[in-house]
């Protein structure tokens, strides 16, 4: 079961930009405002649900916060990473962009093992150090790849590094506060829900007159598809061992990128095929590193 919630969750991942390409006509930042909105609305019906119908621990994970004040800092900032996030997602997958998306869930992971490498001191094994070399290879040909042949200036995917960045740093921050998943994204929410609300509802820039049945519909889908995905990882990463979830990881963006050459038909010329080689080559030997270490664990 809990295999199957994990694949389920970077499947919804991966298929995302499905989804808000069908809201590509309303403006990124408003499509962010109502994914704000909804999902802070679903965190809190899942948190009233489980309070009700189960003996989760919500209540005494929320009185953390009144012993802990630090708290409120790191969620906040955790809030900031994750919203930031999701705009430069939604930005990306609305102006066609979507390889740059998967590129930066590529990359993400092994940003954490450089972080690791240089702050904690930690040795790198020899898979490892191919694996972060292959995917350095593979962002140097991206990003200089076109302008060696050409001799134009190099094209740096900012949107990739932004989106990888911020998630590493949300993921980090969120490592360290004490609470469960469905909890701390509802307070996380709190931050942004009433400027989400000012926006859509009052504000003179919003186009809430001209929404349509099937907007409406896709915003409220768009909470669900933003907090559910978290749920069934939450349960998933208790059940399962750390290589399982390195593996699938990598399930996410490698449907991300499908779907915008075979569905969008974005560009996948002879230099990105040979830049994302690379990094799928890379991921391949930190794949087999995860796997080793868990199994010498299990030994």
């Amino acid at each position: 079961m809990a295999l199957t919630f994990l694949i389920l969750c970077y499947l919804i991942w991966g298929l995302l930009p499905v989804y808000w390409k069908q809201l590509q006509h309303i403006a990124p930042l408003e499509v962010l405002f109502h994914r704000i909105l909804w999902s802070f609305l679903f965190y809190g019906l899942t948190m009233m649900i489980l309070h009700i119908f189960s003996k989760n621990k919500i209540t005494p994970a929320l009185h953390a916060l009144k012993k802990d004040p630090k708290i409120w800092g790191k969620l906040f900032l955790s809030s900031f990473m994750i919203t930031g996030n999701w705009f430069i997602y939604i930005y990306a997958v609305n102006s066609n962009q979507i390889l740059q998306a998967s590129l930066a869930y590529y990359i993400s992971p092994l940003i954490s093992v450089v972080v690791g490498a240089i702050v904690y001191k930690e040795i790198l094994s020899l898979r490892t150090r191919w694996a972060l070399g292959l995917c350095a290879l593979g962002v140097f040909l991206l990003v200089f790849g076109h302008s060696i042949v050409s001799l134009e200036a190099p094209t740096v995917p900012w949107l990739a590094l932004s989106l990888a960045i911020s998630f590493f740093i949300y993921g980090y921050v969120k490592k360290s506060i004490a609470m469960p998943a469905i909890a701390s994204s509802f307070v996380e929410g709190l931050f942004f829900a009433v400027p989400s609300v000012y926006f859509i509802f009052i504000s003179p820039y919003s186009t809430l007159p001209s929404y349509t049945t099937h907007d409406w519909l896709l915003f409220m889908i768009g909470g669900v598809a933003t907090g559910l995905p978290l749920v069934f990882f939450s349960y998933a990463a208790q059940k399962l061992p750390f290589s399982s979830i390195g593996f699938f990881q990598y399930l996410s963006p490698t449907l991300q990128l499908m779907t915008a050459v075979f569905i969008y038909s974005e560009d996948f010329s002879l230099q990105k095929i040979a830049a994302f080689s690379c990094i799928w080559l890379g991921v391949g030997f930190y794949v087999s590193q995860l796997i080793k270490t868990q199994s010498s664990k299990t030994i």
